[in-house]
């Protein structure tokens, strides 16, 4: 195999490792959040801090994945390009790069240079989240058990231990960085 496409898939199982654990962690910390803190009137505006925190991380995640997957796309094949390539078209559908580019990390909206009111963002974030918070936060990663490809960390990881397989890239060589 040619050194630059090695190079290129330990490149590629750094950043899918990192999204691993971007996943994994936000959905983790917002169920967290939402057993300790969920009924408590007291806490309602701490949930909502952790509620908007938490999935701006995982939507920033899936904008990586975006970008990663247009640059690393040929590292793939078969089934497993087809369900990545499956999830960066979702991901683009649900209006991903739009909502970033509008919402995280912006307090005036670009067009109008009006506030962005938190109903404007909840409104936008719909489109990605859907109706179901629960279902949505499952569906990015199972805390039971991500079954491979029905969630979004179980593609990820499987891009990963892929890569890491059919580029011989041990584990202690993915961590290193």
């Amino acid at each position: 195999m040619p050194e630059i496409t090695r190079n290129k898939a330990i490149e590629a199982t750094h950043i899918l490792n990192d999204l691993i654990g971007d996943f994994v962690v936000a959905v983790v910390t917002l169920k967290d959040y939402q057993k300790r803190l969920g009924g408590k009137a007291e806490w309602a505006n701490g949930l909502v801090a952790a509620n908007k925190m938490c999935l701006s991380f995982i939507v920033l995640g899936f904008d990586k994945w975006i970008e990663f997957f247009g640059h690393y796309h040929r590292l793939f094949d078969g089934e497993l390009h087809a369900n990545c390539k499956t999830l960066t078209k979702t991901f683009r559908n649900r209006g991903v790069t739009k909502f970033r580019n509008k919402c995280i990390g912006h307090v005036l909206d670009n067009k109008t240079k009006k506030p962005l009111f938190p109903s404007d963002v909840n409104q936008s974030l719909q489109k990605i989240i859907g109706e179901d918070l629960g279902a949505f936060l499952n569906w990015v990663h199972n805390i039971d058990g991500d079954q491979y490809p029905e969630t979004v960390a179980s593609i990820v990881e499987e891009a990963r231990n892929y890569l890491a397989e059919e580029y011989d890239i041990p584990h202690k060589e993915i961590m290193s960085k």
